[in-house]
């Protein structure tokens, strides 16, 4: 009796110290995000005007991969609208929303039908996309937040749950 309770406390102790390290890591809470530079990229728009990401460095830029078949998009467009118009105006920020879809007719369609603002691009191949794939986009949609120095500031994987207006207002005070 006794050495199963003993065999009990140990893969308790075992289970409790896995769980410490992998969800904090030791860090205590902190976040060990590491900022890196954005991949470039060069898509073209509605108009068959090509527009570099690189062009916005020295802005905050907001990145949101979607498609027009994605509910999940759809829903958080409205979102996206209302951060667009808080920012409406300031010319340190810039909205960009690449489109993945494979049908680039339904993306234009769409983009004239709904007439979004920002930047919007289209990429090619779908799932496929150099693009995408730079970016090791999993899921749509897919947000990154960029300084004015063209790294990814902000861990995209919080970034859905995460008050986005308060670090773009952050990175642009960095700006000054």
């Amino acid at each position: 009796m006794n050495k199963q309770w003993i065999f009990v406390l140990l893969v308790l102790l075992c289970c409790s110290t896995l769980s410490y390290a992998q969800f904090d890591g030791g860090n205590e809470g902190k976040n060990t995000f590491k900022p890196y530079k954005a991949p470039d990229f060069e898509l073209v728009d509605m108009n068959g005007q090509f527009h570099k990401l690189s062009a916005y460095q020295g802005k905050v830029v907001y990145v949101e991969f979607w498609a027009t078949w994605c509910g999940a998009c759809m829903k958080r467009m409205k979102d996206v609208n209302k951060l667009k118009k808080q920012f409406e105006g300031n010319q340190n920020v810039v909205f960009i929303q690449v489109s993945t879809d494979k049908d680039k007719t339904r993306w234009e369609n769409f983009i004239k039908e709904r007439n979004p603002t920002g930047v919007q691009l289209f990429s090619d191949n779908g799932k496929m996309s150099n693009v995408r794939v730079n970016y090791n986009v999993r899921y749509l949609p897919s947000i990154f937040l960029l300084d004015s120095k063209g790294d990814v500031a902000l861990d995209p994987s919080i970034i859905d749950t995460y008050d986005i207006d308060h670090e773009i207002e952050d990175l642009l005070k960095e700006m000054k």
